[in-house]
């Protein structure tokens, strides 16, 4: 069991604050393109043109602080693991196929490791591999990063045992 369902999802009030930031940054875009537009008008005088030249220069600042802020964010988002609920409603969704890999086709293979945007690093002095998977749900991937400690044991087409540990 990955844990109790009434745990708070701690990454709610990161992806909050993200989508007000988003929200803002759309109607500063909006807001820049009208001050644009009016710019291009000719019967304009020239101290309004400056001042619609300051606006967009001020709207442009803007947008910057919210694309950085939204970096900021998407950082924070990614150093904070995920509930354990919306992992095991993830991992429900899973189909189990792991006896039936050896049947696939390469490109199928590749479909299937390109959507779990599966990572294997193997060191073949220590015979050891490191697995990296990132589960997506409807709504975005899970960010965060965990630390498997349990052995894992693959098996090759030719039913040998391989026991690697996915931590190391």
């Amino acid at each position: 069991m990955l844990g109790a369902a009434d745990q708070p999802d701690a990454a709610a009030p990161v992806r909050a604050r993200m989508t007000e930031i988003e929200h803002a940054s759309a109607d500063s875009e909006r807001r820049l393109r009208n001050q644009v537009l009016a710019l291009e008008d000719d019967q304009i005088t020239a101290p309004a043109r400056r001042r619609i030249s300051d606006r967009i220069a001020e709207l442009e600042q803007e947008i910057a602080g919210h694309q950085a802020s939204l970096g900021k964010l998407r950082a924070e988002l990614d150093a904070t693991p995920p509930d354990a609920p919306t992992v095991a409603d993830v991992l429900d969704r899973l189909p189990v196929i792991g006896d039936r890999l050896q049947d696939f086709s390469q490109p199928e293979l590749r479909r299937l490791f390109d959507s779990l945007d599966l990572m294997i690093t193997y060191d073949p002095v220590r015979h050891a591999a490191r697995v990296t998977i990132r589960l997506v749900s409807d709504d975005g991937g899970l960010r965060g990063s965990g630390r498997c400690t349990q052995l894992a044991t693959i098996r090759t087409p030719h039913q040998q045992q391989h026991p690697w540990s996915a931590g190391q």
